[in-house]
């Protein structure tokens, strides 16, 4: 009776052992999977910043390599700016006074140089029209 349990111990503490073994397995997998996805995102990235200074860089050249996707690529940058502006102009934006970046209205330091953004006019004269009633009354 007793080497019954003993194979039954023996069999229960082996496929714990493989159950063990098996998700190491799958999770050592998952994570050379993860590893790769971050390798290829890198290359993707350093792939497109290299793209982005050779195209900087020959984009007035006389005979760039392939006119036709640096036309695409122009057309593409002038869409994506006028798309930014439509936003920016839909949002209320304004210019930073210190290097002409159009920024949303209710940004408070410009992103492009840190610049401190004044209140706008309007805003400024509903807070001294806010301020006269309160001292008023």
């Amino acid at each position: 009776m007793m080497d019954i349990f003993d194979k039954i111990s023996d069999a229960v503490v082996n496929a714990g052992k493989a159950v063990g073994d098996k998700g190491k397995g799958v999770y050592d997998l998952a994570k050379t999977k993860l590893d790769i996805k971050a390798q290829e995102d890198l290359l993707q990235k350093k792939y497109a910043e290299l793209g982005e200074k050779y195209y900087e860089e020959k984009k007035n050249a006389k005979k760039p390599i392939d006119p036709e996707l640096f036309e695409e690529i122009g057309a593409a940058i002038a869409k994506l700016n006028e798309l930014n502006e439509s936003i920016l102009d839909a949002t209320g934006a304004i210019v930073c006074p210190e290097c002409g970046t159009k920024i949303s209205a209710e940004t408070k330091f410009c992103p492009e140089c840190g610049a401190k953004q004044e209140l706008p006019e309007e805003e400024e004269e509903v807070s001294e029209e806010t301020a006269e009633e309160t001292t008023e009354e």
